[in-house]
């Protein structure tokens, strides 16, 4: 029965060795010594301290009074105390005795026997070496979780790093980029600048030595009608330069309202080729129009898509050497129609294909510059387009083997189209003698304006300022003011609303002659009691009109 009761505590003292089982075999243990309990403390090398070791609670209340007991244990190799001990509701009393450098069991009992050349002492020397081992590889276990914590941190930031890495090689490319477009950018505006420069003074030329014309030949009617014609040819192309880049400030702002109606297409196509056959025939070019005989209709605003395909037109007789060829052609199926304009002119590059569409972009080629034009007129085709639905591209098998210009807009069903011969305006009728003030602070322009009206037999009044011209119109009570909107006092706005207020004035037409022409201005200037808004330089095609309604009503 000893022997059994020494092969049963020798298990258990083997127990000891395992962490898992250590606590559960301490407890039994502690019976073969007639204790309540066991507990192995094991010094901590890191913090210098005396621990309970792995597999036992480490929690000990009142640890500074435990602290206190293995101290004296450690000095004095035995020591008593009594301590509050796992869930004893008051202190109890515990023994310990400290064994080699490293280790102090403590038993928790009144009185227990202990012998020194007991099983439980003998083995000690093993239960260090195992505790030692079994620090040693929980150090290195947290070695190596603490390695393996620091690489995937390294590798985290690695990521981080490479991520920031690439966000700092994006945005130092998209700089780069946009750096790249301001300079390119800096560089059409500097080109379109000397361009726009170059294309005004075109027409200056030659109205100044129209000018000129008229102070040496006044009694040479041939010379007269020949300086009138070509003063009227270069005002004209002036008035288009100016119109264009109104309309591309318009368009790209969205200020652009289509009018859009059926229209046949063939009207479209006349149209433009009507405007633009001069040119054509001057450059001595052959124009094809290849088009199928039914009835192909569009949903367009007619004047729009008719500068559509005149700047196309322009563009290819502007581009082609004299002699040359530009063919139209037309192909449809029921959903959308394409319109081709090719040319047999200077062709384009591959790279130009796109850019071509850009503003102010003209092919790069010391020839394309001596040929005129601002670089906006296929910005407009592009824009006025795709406000139609459409698309617009370009293709050429390269330099100096000419260009073709696609146009894609949806195709309608049939409808009765408008009569293009109702939509001329019906020729105007003699002008009668009116009453005309005219009020503009430029004195030339004024001055010119009062000359054409009186030599069309009306009766003029002049004023140079909104005062004035409140003042001469109570005299003078005219049936037509023709008012500028800039002033130097008081608005055109203003002055038409005041006289508008005034009942002698009930019948008067109002038309604003200016240079502002926004969407915005031409509304103000309804509201302001305008019957009719036109922008410098005024036509007499558009005066015409409203004379002879004046007249008809008078």
């Amino acid at each position: 029965m000893k022997s059994l009761q020494s092969h049963s505590k020798l298990q258990l003292i083997a127990a000891l060795a395992v962490p898992s089982e250590r606590q559960s075999a301490a407890r039994q243990l502690a019976k073969f010594y007639q204790a309540d309990d066991l507990i192995i403390f094991f010094r901590d090398d890191q913090v210098g301290l005396f621990l309970p070791a792995p597999g036992f609670s480490q929690k000990l209340k009142d640890s500074k009074a435990w602290q206190h007991f293995l101290e004296n244990c450690l000095h004095n190799s035995r020591a008593t105390a009594h301590l509050h001990f796992s869930h004893s509701p008051g202190p109890v009393q515990v023994f310990g005795i400290h064994y080699l450098d490293d280790i102090i069991i403590v038993f928790v009992s009144d009185q227990c026997v202990i012998k020194n050349s007991d099983e439980l002492f003998q083995l000690c020397p093993l239960l260090v070496h195992a505790l030692r081992a079994e620090r040693q590889s929980t150090t290195l276990v947290a070695q190596t979780k603490l390695a393996r914590d620091k690489e995937m941190s390294a590798n985290l930031l690695a990521q981080s790093l490479e991520k920031a890495r690439n966000r700092l090689v994006s945005a130092l490319s998209a700089a780069r980029q946009a750096e790249e477009t301001l300079r390119l950018a800096d560089k059409r505006k500097d080109e379109f600048l000397a361009i726009l420069a170059h294309e005004l003074r075109n027409p200056l030329a030659p109205m100044g030595n129209c000018i000129e014309l008229l102070k040496h030949a006044e009694d040479n009617p041939q010379i007269l009608s020949k300086v009138r014609e070509m003063m009227d040819r270069q005002l004209g192309q002036m008035t288009r330069l100016i119109d264009d880049l109104m309309d591309v400030s318009r368009i790209t702002r969205g200020k652009v309202n289509l009018q859009e109606q059926a229209v046949p297409l063939k009207v479209l196509l006349d149209s433009a080729i009507e405007s633009a056959k001069p040119f054509i025939d001057q450059q001595q070019h052959r124009l094809n129009l290849y088009i199928p005989e039914d009835t192909i209709m569009v949903n367009a605003d007619t004047t729009r898509l008719t500068q559509v395909f005149l700047n196309l037109l322009n563009n290819a007789a502007k581009y082609s050497d004299p002699g040359g060829s530009i063919d139209i052609t037309v192909n449809a199926d029921a959903e959308e129609v394409i319109i081709s304009i090719q040319d047999s002119g200077l062709g384009l590059d591959a790279d130009e294909l796109i850019s071509i569409f850009d503003m102010f972009v003209q092919a790069d080629s010391v020839a394309t510059y001596s040929r005129g034009g601002l670089g906006i007129g296929l910005t407009l085709v592009k824009k006025l387009v795709e406000l139609h639905q459409g698309s617009v591209f370009a293709k050429s098998p390269g330099r100096g083997k000419g260009s073709e210009f696609v146009v894609t807009l949806p195709r309608i069903q049939k409808k009765q189209g408008p009569n293009p011969e109702k939509q001329r305006k019906a020729p105007a009728t003699p002008f009668k003698h009116l009453k005309v003030l005219v009020v503009d602070d430029n004195e030339p322009s004024a001055r010119s304006m009062c000359m054409i009206a009186e030599l069309l037999g009306h009766q003029t009044q002049i004023a140079f300022t909104g005062e004035e011209a409140l003042a001469k119109a109570k005299r003078f009570q005219p049936q037509i003011v023709l008012l500028d909107i800039g002033l130097p006092d008081i608005s055109g706005y203003e002055v038409c609303r005041t006289l508008r207020a005034n009942p002698l004035f009930k019948d008067t037409v109002f038309v604003a002659q200016t240079g502002w022409g926004q969407p915005k201005d031409q509304q103000m200037g309804m509201e302001a009691g305008f019957d009719h808004y036109l922008v410098k330089p005024l036509d007499m095609s558009e005066l015409a009109p409203i004379f002879a309604s004046i007249e008809q009503t008078s």
